[in-house]
């Protein structure tokens, strides 16, 4: 499903807050969060369960430093286990306003990862957008609310819209490769095919397994034959097809076949 394959992208950020208390531990905990991270950044598949055990060997030395906890919390939401995300962060719900942003941007991937995985519908999609930009205007300085609402308009095919807010996602010090990813897409969908090809480039800099998501290779394509670049896209094509070859009855890659077909003409 189109919704799904999308939202997959950008739902699951691995969000970023800054704290004063125990500055010092906190940093260490983000380091070895950076380190523990990466393993699984790349891998089609990771293994999120693995990722939990490694993570809660650093309780003793990480916990109470909020840092720990959001981490913590992200992990249990890429496990789908969006009540014991929530049970984390009850102790931070009335917390200060240095907690507050983050902890409210957690709860709202949680319900977005209930959305996903029962009801996910056009209208459904819509709900998370208005909830998003009511986060956005209320945490204007939180980059990372910013690069879930593009991606959630992305999703929505509202292109203008979503690249001025992924433009702003960009400032996240998350994993954006999701952000380069839809920037790909929505540049692509509004003709804008250079600066698409750059956000390809980022994103397969930073995510090497986005060659097998489908929309991203079809705007890739789109955006290469947009630039003149025939034989590149050809090859994205195919490639994309060879990977995945349920794509060849997809209404989207058919269209993106079609759009190269007509660039050569």
């Amino acid at each position: 499903m189109k919704l799904q394959s999308a939202l997959l992208l950008f739902v699951f950020l691995f969000s970023t807050m800054t704290i004063n208390a125990k500055t010092q531990s906190a940093d260490w905990c983000e380091r070895q969060w950076s380190i523990e991270s990466s393993s699984v950044a790349d891998l089609p598949h990771p293994d999120y369960e693995l990722f939990l055990k490694r993570w809660l060997n650093y309780a003793d030395r990480c916990s109470g430093t909020v840092i720990y906890e959001s981490r913590l919390v992200t992990i249990y939401i890429l496990l789908n286990m969006t009540d014991k995300a929530r049970e984390i962060l009850k102790p931070y719900a009335n917390s200060t306003s240095a907690y507050k942003s983050i902890v409210e941007f957690s709860l709202l991937q949680a319900d977005a990862t209930d959305v996903i995985n029962s009801k996910l519908d056009l209208d459904s999609v819509q709900k998370l957008e208005e909830r998003y930009l009511q986060f956005v205007k209320k945490y204007p300085d939180f980059p990372d609310g910013f690069a879930v609402l593009g991606g959630l308009q992305t999703t929505l095919e509202k292109h203008v819209e979503a690249i001025k807010v992924l433009e702003v996602g960009l400032r996240s010090s998350m994993d954006i490769s999701g952000v380069y990813r839809n920037l790909t897409i929505s540049y692509t969908e509004v003709g804008r095919y250079n600066e698409a090809m750059h956000a390809a480039d980022q994103a397969y800099g930073l995510k090497k397994s986005l060659t097998s998501d489908p929309y991203f290779m079809y705007a890739a394509a789109k955006a290469s034959a947009g630039v003149g670049n025939l034989h590149t896209a050809e090859v994205t094509l195919r490639l994309i097809a060879a990977k995945k070859p349920e794509v060849i009855q997809d209404p989207e890659f058919k269209k993106a076949v079609d759009f190269v077909n007509s660039k050569r003409k």
